[in-house]
């Protein structure tokens, strides 16, 4: 193995989990999630193997995560649904699906509560506190100032914080 594998399969080995779950968050849909993350990641690879170098492999990993992210709301057709038509359908329900039906649940509040900010804002958030990932990594991504980014980290707190106190 060489040494360029090896850096590559360190990282997927560290990141996988949590690129999965920060997709997941992001699209409500763990199948479009794990395809999501596979493209992530064969993307990465395709890039350490042209020889190019990567300073910060989870920062470039989330880059790439977070434009395919993109991507895939681009190419995507909303489908609405009434409350009508939802209570309407039978629904059927198991045990095992529980785990992820209560991360449906906190991803939806999570959702909402983020939607209050702004899509920047929102970003640094859920980096910070959800992957928690380092206010240098998150300068990383954004390719703002670490204290550019803990500004927006406060800023955004307080939002939430008024927000949340006025519900």
């Amino acid at each position: 193995m060489n040494k360029i594998e090896r850096i590559f399969l360190s990282a997927y080995d560290s990141y996988s989990a949590t690129i999965l779950r920060h997709i997941f968050f992001r699209v409500s849909n763990m199948n479009v999630a794990e395809d999501l993350a596979q493209e992530a990641f064969l993307k990465a690879w395709q890039y350490v193997a042209e020889g190019k170098e990567v300073k910060n492999m989870k920062a470039f990993l989330y880059t790439i995560t977070n434009n395919l992210i993109i991507d895939h709301y681009r190419r995507k057709p909303r489908a609405t649904v009434s409350l009508e038509e939802a209570s309407q359908k039978e629904m059927s329900y198991e045990p095992r699906q529980e785990k992820e039906i209560e991360q449906k649940i906190a991803a939806g509040l999570a959702a909402k509560y983020l939607s209050w900010l702004e899509k920047e804002q929102q970003e640094i958030i859920y980096w910070r506190y959800v992957d928690e990932m380092s206010i240098e990594e998150i300068s990383e991504i954004t390719g703002k100032t670490s204290n550019n980014v803990r500004v927006s980290i406060h800023r955004a707190m307080k939002i939430l914080r008024e927000k949340i106190k006025n519900v």
